[in-house]
């Protein structure tokens, strides 16, 4: 009876040490495993951020490019400009303005807003202000400058981004200012007395959201 006792005891022991052995071999295997996914996410990780900051640099590139400050002086009219991003990581995204003359007596001011930020908006900002001064070159109402600039960027836009623009054709000669505005925050048109202010709101629906819609024209008188 006593050297079964002793038998049974060895053979479980030896069988205890054979498991105890399999476990810290897996466990070895398992730490390796996981220092190998360590290492693996850390490069996987630095690639990422290259890429970001790479993106990022060039979104900021481009959006720089085309936040510029628009010309001090034309004709009668005197120009200045003032951008500033509600955060910092917000910075490089899809706001824009713009100045330019439409002919001797008419110059196109443009504000606005593509949605989303980095370099897809930065891309988009580029094709509706240059698609917005083709346009006006050849056209001085912005209801049709517009509509036109919704159906060409309808095509390119996918289906979770827009553009909110406000759009004003200022006539020097006649001191009247034609606006539509897509969508847009209203402008604020501030008279000689501080407390003679109004808003131009909006008149149509966003750039890139409907193929057929239409943008109403309205006029204010400057002083």
């Amino acid at each position: 009876l006593g050297m079964l006792i002793v038998g049974s005891a060895t053979l479980l022991m030896r069988r205890s040490r054979r498991r105890i052995q399999r476990l810290n071999e897996e466990l070895v295997a398992a730490k390796e495993l996981a220092e190998q996914r360590r290492e693996e996410i850390e490069r996987e990780s630095a690639l990422l951020q290259a890429s970001y900051e790479r993106e990022h640099k060039i979104a900021e590139t481009l959006q720089d490019s085309l936040i510029l400050p628009v010309t001090k002086q034309i004709g009668d009219f005197v120009f200045d400009t003032a951008y500033q991003a509600a955060l910092d990581e917000a910075r490089v995204g899809g706001d824009f303005y713009d100045v330019f003359r439409m002919n001797d007596d008419k110059l196109g001011i443009v504000i606005g807003d593509v949605s989303g930020k980095g370099l897809k908006a930065a891309i988009q900002v580029a094709a509706i202000k240059y698609a917005i001064r083709g346009r006006a070159y050849d056209s001085p109402s912005p209801g049709v400058v517009m509509g036109q600039v919704n159906r060409t960027l309808l095509r390119d836009l996918d289906d979770e981004s827009f553009i909110t623009v406000f759009l004003g054709v200022l006539d020097g000669v006649n001191r009247t200012l034609t606006y539509v505005n897509a969508g847009h925050s209203p402008v604020v048109l501030c008279k000689e007395a501080a407390s003679n202010t109004s808003l131009l709101g909006p008149t149509g629906l966003p750039v890139g959201v409907l193929d057929d819609a239409t943008y109403v024209e309205r006029m204010v008188e400057l002083q």
